[in-house]
């Protein structure tokens, strides 16, 4: 299962990815989630946990799911 490898693969993430980088990742993750035009409690979920744990601004998340301005997410950027 995937969430079950997801540990080890934030502490590489952490340890080799440069902190705007994290953040553009995310962001991704957010349009994929977006994608089919319903954004899940579960998905939210993992989608902050993963931000809080490779240290990415929660406000990208929020502002990418809500997609209420496009400003937004590049103000969240690091």
């Amino acid at each position: 299962m995937i969430l079950a490898d997801l540990p080890s693969r934030i502490g590489q993430v952490r340890a080799t990815v440069p902190p705007l980088r994290r953040a553009q990742v995310l962001r991704d993750l957010c349009v994929i989630v977006r994608a089919d035009g319903h954004v899940s409690a579960a998905e939210i979920e993992v989608v902050r946990d993963i931000a809080m744990r490779v240290e990415v601004d929660l406000e990208l998340v929020s502002c990418v799911l809500d997609s209420t301005s496009d400003g937004c997410a590049s103000s969240a950027l690091p």
